[in-house]
């Protein structure tokens, strides 16, 4: 939720919350197309202590303890460029980071599936916006990214 408060120098103050398109479509298929597994994940494994028999051999070694963790992820900026590619979208050459590439190209693409009315994504085609993706009332965009001639109300003859 976004406050905004005015203050008595005439400043103002935002307080953000959750990203409004945390989740969205745009961002699942992103992560879904666009994502390259950088480490793979670890499992957690107990310490297991060394064993020895009655004679004081050992038979069975000590095991150390290890911290799981979740595998390391990265963008896959050539995936974000070929994703914009196939909706006819053009993307700078140069980005600081590949963030700002992911960043960018999810912005465009969001703002042609709401002028359109949904994507060409990789390995299906043409995919219609789901119900929870907010397209607009009167599509703007062919999904060759073409603009859609208005018509005009026909004039009445009196």
């Amino acid at each position: 939720m976004n406050e905004t408060t005015v203050t008595g120098k005439g400043t103002v103050s935002i307080k953000m919350g959750e990203l409004a398109s945390a989740g969205d479509w745009i961002n699942r298929l992103m992560a879904e197309y666009c994502v390259i597994e950088l480490e793979p994940a670890v499992e957690a494994v107990e310490a297991v202590p060394e064993k020895r028999d009655a004679d004081g051999n050992v038979t069975q070694e000590a095991v150390p303890a290890v911290r799981g963790r979740a595998a390391k992820t990265g963008v896959d900026a050539d995936a974000v460029r070929e994703f914009a590619a196939m909706n006819n979208l053009e993307l700078k050459t140069e980005y600081p980071n590949v963030g700002g590439l992911r960043m960018a190209a999810s912005n465009k693409l969001r703002a042609f599936a709401r002028k359109a009315g949904g994507l060409h994504v990789p390995g299906a085609g043409w995919t219609d916006a789901p119900d929870d993706f907010v397209v607009n009332d009167k599509l703007s965009l062919n999904r060759d990214g073409t603009k859609i001639k208005a018509t005009k109300p026909e004039k009445e003859v009196a």
